[in-house]
């Protein structure tokens, strides 16, 4: 007779889950919350190229709970390596919002680039509800724990805006070519194209950036990589980002 394994449980600081607590005073919007919960997932692919996977949503005092994809699917019975590497992405994003969330704060916003989407909406939510923010992975003496009072929400939330507002108007002032390329019709044709050669989605992407730079658009390139994203193209999206120079053009992460 064949006999189950045990699980072990994952070792102390390699939990793969995270914890986003929004100690909320008044009611978040059902569409505010999902918002945040798109950007917060498609930063974590951006961030580890993996998918994040919401696993539980606590209302009231709102906690969400999220867990790699792997760890979705298999429940902890996967090999113990596989459960180990999603600790660590987990690991990695943690450090990336705390970065985001709890960076050295600046007196002039045009210094910094804008903050990126999800902790930007995150630090939005918390703000306009009232609410404290807690995010956490592991447990017991192995916990980490990123904390943010009311005040120090409010006040990161307008340096974020700030910041945003001064990118825009840098945008704003780059040279544009008379007759903008619209971004929809473009990751359309970009689409099609990939569709029918795969395999070629390097030099297909080659030529589309060309194209745009030599008819001055290449400060289109992130509004098309992201138009990519938001129809699942992750893969051909990250090919179009390796094309966008840090700068006014772009917001730099780490």
């Amino acid at each position: 007779m064949a006999m189950l394994e045990m699980i072990p449980e994952p070792e102390p600081g390699r939990e793969p889950q995270l914890y986003i607590d929004i100690g909320n005073e008044r009611p978040i919007g059902a569409e505010e919350l999902g918002r945040f919960v798109r950007e917060l997932g498609a930063d974590y692919r951006r961030t580890t190229g993996s998918t994040l996977v919401l696993s539980r949503l606590e209302l009231g005092s709102t906690l969400l709970e999220f867990v790699d994809h792997v760890v979705a699917v298999t429940g902890y019975i996967a090999a113990p390596l596989v459960i180990i590497e999603a600790a660590e992405r987990m690991g990695q994003f943690y450090k990336y919002l705390k970065e985001q969330l709890k960076g050295q704060e600046v007196t002039q916003a045009a210094l910094t680039p804008p903050m990126d989407a999800s902790p930007a909406r995150l630090l939005e939510i918390a703000a306009n509800s009232g609410a404290n923010l807690k995010i956490s992975r592991g447990k017991g003496k192995t916990k980490e724990v990123i904390e943010l009072t009311h005040t120090e929400v409010s006040m990161r939330n307008a340096n974020a805006k700030a910041r945003k507002k001064n990118k825009s108007k840098a945008t704003a002032a780059l040279p544009k070519p008379a007759a903008p390329l619209q971004i929809g019709h473009l990751s359309e044709r970009l689409r099609t194209q990939v569709d029918a050669a795969p395999e070629q989605v390097e030099s297909l992407v080659e030529l589309f950036v060309d194209f745009l730079k030599s008819n001055g658009g290449e400060y289109q390139l992130p509004a098309l990589a992201q138009d990519l994203e938001s129809h699942g193209l992750y893969h051909i999206a990250a090919v179009v980002r390796r094309h966008i120079k840090p700068g006014p053009t772009q917001r730099v992460t780490t």
